[in-house]
């Protein structure tokens, strides 16, 4: 990715292949030098912007609030950060005036998104115009030469598949903490096996592993759950490959018109293979999506506190909540190669609602010693793909 110069603004004349600026002059306002100035479709330029406002966090510093345009030879490069998060995206565009300039992010995010189908936008002298048929909005501009450079991401980038990189990181994130105290369990581990990644998360409750079949880093790196998660909202749709590259303090994922970079997370990632259990003494087969429905249907009943509780008999598994202060509900599943004696096992609800989507196959296995240890949900002869769940205890 190649930094762009935020230090001065150009002014200079259109460049070969630039319209010319054909906007008249607002009556009862002194003509303004306009150092950038260009016309663009608002489909593209929605979703270049609904990407980079997601590095726009609250509370941040004021030019973070901030995104970045530049116009040259007919694109449009909007960047956007945080400083932990950076989003630089290019569409094509009508430059009138080659420049740099700094708008609010998601105050110009809302006027693009309810504008018309063209949308002009010209700055001069501390204030950006935006026209989008007969509606007019004037808005303040910052000093490009306060925005932060993103950092250059330089080396061999290794090309994954889009879909096959998404829908993993789709699976695995759920998994992930948001805890500020553990920031380490905040992320994705890119662990190497075997000549493929494989991504790993975990909030200390569960555990998500994903084979990814490919090889996206040439060695392990823990990075930001959030990072990936914006990463796959960015990209998704714009290039059959994204191509990842990692340097000793960044990673970035990109395609040929977006780049998404993040600081790596320093430290050892906690050795996650050791909480599988060895051996497990009970194999029990269930269809996943009557078994899901069932948890769904019990969501009135359901609350952050609530235990669901499965019991395992040799050809049924009944699914039970209680509700503290509306009632009860039961439901009974078919299942294979169950106990022969009844077992109860009790999880959060929505961990075993997450566990059970990651998975895309007809059924599902519970491989489990007893009532207390780790289960592992996985697809029988398959473990490309497995999550592990901590039971909780049951009530009463």
């Amino acid at each position: 990715m190649t930094a762009t110069d935020t230090t001065a603004v150009v002014d200079a004349p259109a460049e070969t292949g630039e319209v010319a600026d054909t906007k008249p002059k607002r009556k009862g306002r002194a003509a303004a030098r306009k150092r950038l100035a260009f016309t663009a479709d608002r489909e593209p330029l929605h979703k270049a912007l609904a990407g980079a406002v997601l590095a726009i966090l609250p509370g941040g510093l004021p030019v973070l609030a901030d995104v970045k345009l530049t116009v040259a030879r007919n694109r449009l490069t909007i960047t956007a950060t945080d400083l932990a998060l950076s989003i630089e995206t290019t569409i094509p565009v009508k430059a009138a005036k080659a420049g740099t300039v700094l708008v609010p992010g998601r105050l110009l995010f809302e006027l693009v998104r309810s504008a018309g189908d063209e949308i002009r936008i010209a700055e001069g002298d501390g204030e950006c115009d935006f026209t989008s048929g007969d509606f007019q909005a004037t808005l303040n501009t910052h000093d490009a030469a306060d925005f932060p450079v993103p950092p250059p991401v330089d080396g061999d980038p290794l090309e994954v598949d889009s879909l096959l990189l998404f829908a993993a990181v789709a699976r695995t994130v759920k998994a992930a903490s948001n805890d500020p105290v553990r920031p380490m369990l905040n992320t994705l581990f890119i662990h190497n096996v075997d000549g493929q990644s494989r991504l790993v998360a975990t909030d200390s409750y569960r555990l998500h592993v994903t084979d990814l079949g490919e090889k996206m880093t040439a060695g392990d790196v823990v990075i930001p759950a959030r990072f990936a998660t914006v990463a796959s909202r960015v990209l998704a749709g714009e290039s059959d490959n994204v191509a990842v590259t990692v340097t000793a303090s960044h990673i970035a994922m990109s395609t040929p018109s977006t780049t998404v970079i993040a600081r790596i997370v320093e430290g050892d990632y906690p050795n996650y293979a050791g909480l599988f259990p060895a051996t497990s003494d009970l194999h029990v087969t269930v269809d996943r999506r009557p078994l899901a429905a069932a948890i769904t249907r019990m969501r009135a009943l359901i609350d952050a506190d609530t235990t669901v509780v499965l019991t395992f008999e040799a050809e049924q598994v009944t699914v039970s909540a209680y509700g503290v202060d509306v009632g009860n509900a039961a439901e009974t599943i078919r299942c294979q190669n169950g106990p022969d004696e009844a077992m109860r096992i009790g999880f959060k609800p929505e961990y075993l609602r997450d566990a059970l989507a990651v998975q895309v196959a007809d059924s599902v296995t519970f491989a489990m010693r007893d009532a207390i240890k780790a289960v592992v949900i996985e697809v029988a002869g398959n473990t490309a793909v497995r999550h592990l769940l901590m039971p909780v205890r049951v009530p009463g």
